[in-house]
């Protein structure tokens, strides 16, 4: 509970709808350059995102289930690690 609660949570339901026959996307989602979210790190580039993302979920999840695929009882579960740039800014900053 005091550890990676988030992650395992969106695995956990999105393995139990996957379970009771509803495909899932499990997309874990960054925005670039967000200096409106600050002081929260900010991440550069989609590889540093998915490197800080892999490297928080190690020991908790199977890094090599990203971006594949997994069949739960016939009923596939994609986990994708994406990132975007989407400023609030008129003048985007990406």
């Amino acid at each position: 509970m005091n550890s990676h609660y988030q992650l395992s949570n969106r695995f956990a339901w999105a393995w139990k709808l996957a379970s009771l026959g509803v495909p899932v996307v499990l997309v874990y989602l960054e925005f670039l350059n967000a200096t409106d979210m600050a002081p929260k790190q900010l991440f550069q580039s989609d590889a540093n995102w998915k490197c800080v993302l892999k490297k928080h979920g190690k020991h908790i999840i199977d890094n090599s289930c990203w971006g594949k695929p997994l069949n739960i009882n016939g009923t596939p579960l994609i986990p994708l690690i994406r990132a975007t740039c989407q400023s609030f800014d008129p003048v985007p900053d990406c």
